[in-house]
């Protein structure tokens, strides 16, 4: 498949010693991944099926991910043999911001605590109102102001919390996932006069 789009390649983009070395990792990954599931396997003293369904899938894909966060965290040309010590050490750096990732994805939780409180406060809505109900007269005009101020309040900070929060989730901890820092800097227009 690599080598097809080697072939279809117009802009040649990829070289085929590129190809080359994507392959001879496809090939080493399973390799490690056996050898460490088996020394894993041995240590946790689990049952073959229940680590090949839980623990060997988190083993693997980890292992690919961490090989492809040092590969590909560095974009320095390699020109010379210190440019690959430099690259070396730049994907080992990499390595180090999958804690931060770690960190940024439980940063998320904070969206399901607003659902589930937001859950809470109309329960809690719903039961002032079912005690309101329950006396007669004003009782009655009450739980039907609670329930319609309650639910709306719930509404309005319910959407209002989960718009701020996931933007501020995907435009400040997962910005520096995505986005290399690039561009200019800000000049504000102005307008430029002839000196006399």
């Amino acid at each position: 498949f690599l080598i097809v789009l080697l072939y279809m390649d117009s802009y040649k983009l990829v070289g085929i010693r590129t190809v080359l070395w994507v392959i001879l990792a496809g090939a080493l990954l399973p390799m490690a991944g056996y050898w460490i599931n088996g020394h894993v396997i041995d240590a946790l003293g689990w049952d073959f099926t229940t680590y090949s369904r839980y623990a060997a899938p988190i083993i693997e894909e980890g292992l690919k991910a961490s090989v492809m966060v040092f590969l590909f965290s560095s974009r320095k040309p390699i020109k010379k043999p210190l440019d690959l010590v430099w690259r070396i050490l730049d994907g080992l750096r990499g390595l180090t911001g999958l804690t931060k990732l770690f960190g940024d994805v439980l940063s998320y939780l904070r969206l399901f605590a607003l659902g589930l409180s937001s859950a809470k406060l109309a329960e809690t809505f719903n039961s002032l109102a079912g005690n309101a109900w329950d006396k007669a007269g004003f009782g009655v005009i009450a739980a039907i102001g609670i329930l319609f101020l309650g639910h709306t309040l719930n509404l309005l900070l319910g959407i209002m919390g989960g718009v701020v929060h996931g933007l501020r989730l995907n435009c400040i901890e997962f910005f520096k996932w995505s986005l290399p820092e690039e561009g200019y800097l800000f000049s504000a227009f102005a307008k430029k006069g002839k000196e006399v």
